[in-house]
């Protein structure tokens, strides 16, 4: 139990980095394009 609990919070911590490197991704080009 304990090492699935801290497996599912390394997978949440890997899946929210990604997603917020998309997001960032995503903000620059729309400022590259607004620029």
């Amino acid at each position: 139990r304990k090492i699935t609990n801290s497996v599912l919070s390394a997978v949440q911590f890997f899946y929210t980095e990604s997603c917020l490197k998309e997001i960032s991704k995503q903000i620059s080009i729309l400022t590259f394009f607004q620029n």
